[in-house]
């Protein structure tokens, strides 16, 4: 009993660290995505883009950066409530 037990905490550890990979990766992504249009531009000039080809990347990066920002959301909506419903179901123990 006591090595499954354990077994099931070094899943749960594991699932734990990748869920926080994924929620920081997503976080990254979106702080460093450039946001407002002139950023946008200035970042793609850097790269040797003209303002005709900004003004298309740049309708397509917004909503990018917010899928991301709504996918590093969900992911931590949907550890809380996972770990809701694990505090639900495991006993207290005192």
């Amino acid at each position: 009993m006591g090595g499954e037990v354990s077994v099931r905490n070094h899943a749960e550890r594991r699932g734990g660290k990748r869920a926080s990979l994924v929620s920081l990766t997503l976080g990254l992504l979106t702080a460093l995505l450039p946001k407002c249009p002139l950023c946008i531009a200035a970042a793609l000039s850097v790269m040797g883009m003209t303002a005709g080809m900004a003004r298309i990347i740049g309708l397509t990066l917004r909503p990018m950066g917010a899928l991301l920002a709504l996918a590093a959301l969900g992911v931590l909506l949907y550890r809380g409530v996972r770990a809701h419903l694990r505090a639900k179901t495991q006993p207290h123990q005192v």
